[in-house]
Formats: C-alpha cells, structure tokens, sequence
C-alpha cells in the first residue's frame, strides 16, 4: 500500500499558487494516470495485461510503478516494518513522479520502486 494514497488524498494547498505549477501539473498528472489504470484493472483481472493496447499497456505499467514508487519509507514506520526511514525532497518527488509518467524509466521493471527513496537508487536516469 502507498504511503500517500494518491486516488483519495485531497487538499485544499493543492494548487499551483501554493505549490507551483509544476508540482500541480504533476500531481493531476499522476492522478489521471492512476485512474485510467484503475479503469483497466477490471479487464487486466479477466482477461490479463497482454490483451489490452500497446497504449493501455505502457499507461498501466506506468502506473504501477507510480503506486509502488508511493511507498517511499517513513521514519515513523521504522519499528514496524524494518526498513529505514528515507527522506525524499519535494522536488525529487516531483521530477521523479514526472520522469515516471513521461516514460523516462519505462525501461526499470515496476518491482524496482519499491520502497525506494528517489529513482536514483535504482539507476534510474
């Protein structure tokens, strides 16, 4: 589960005169790559992921390493789960986040997000 529930989560700091434009485009971004994924989660159960679109296909995978990106380590949780805290700034989750729905780590298998700090850590330039 990710650490930050993108498809529920909700704020009203949310917009791009209290975030900038970037994280904002980001966010709304990636919540309509979340979305449309959700949407196709129904056919993939059914019928499996190699039916859908060669479109539908690249967008579900970006997805899903969207959500396993999401389960970035928290201090707090430390106790409970064994990993180490990680400290990732606002702006390396944005790029990454960016770089992610973009395409730019199309390349790295969706396992390798997770509970990861930046894409860094996985080679992911």
């Amino acid at each position: 589960m990710p650490a930050v529930e993108v498809m529920v989560s909700n704020s009203s700091m949310l917009r791009p005169a209290v975030v900038g434009e970037t994280h904002y485009s980001t966010a709304v971004a990636a919540q309509a790559v979340l979305k449309r994924a959700e949407s196709l989660e129904r056919m993939v159960s059914l019928v499996g992921e190699a039916e859908l679109s060669a479109e539908n296909q690249t967008l579900y995978k970006r997805a899903k390493k969207l959500e396993n990106y999401m389960t970035q380590s928290f201090f707090v949780a430390q106790e409970q789960t064994g990993r180490p805290g990680k400290f990732v700034p606002v702006k390396t989750t944005v790029s990454d986040v960016r770089g992610i729905i973009s395409g730019k780590y199309d390349h790295i298998t969706e396992d390798k997000f997770l509970f990861i700090g930046g894409v860094e850590e996985v080679g992911g330039g």
